[in-house]
């Protein structure tokens, strides 16, 4: 009987990871739907790198939220046009 404290949180934590992780896994950059109202938000390197993989991204609308440093160059987005 001193597995079920352990079998209980195993299950919950499958439920969640079942539930929410489609979810967190659907979401791009750090949040926002990208458009006017409620731009696509940039607050990590990795958000500042992905927009050249989103071709489909290209016209809608971002706010930086944190400043940045970059010790390479951006990737040239125009190479996905």
């Amino acid at each position: 009987m001193k597995n079920r404290p352990q079998l209980r949180v195993s299950l919950l934590v499958f439920i969640l990871l079942y539930v929410f992780g489609p979810v967190i896994c659907l979401a791009k950059y750090s949040g926002g739907t990208g458009t006017e109202a409620d731009p696509y938000l940039i607050a990590t390197a990795e958000d500042l790198n992905s927009i050249d993989l989103h071709v489909e991204n290209f016209n809608k609308c971002f706010l930086m939220t944190a400043d940045m440093e970059r010790h390479q160059p951006l990737a040239q987005i125009t190479r996905n046009l």
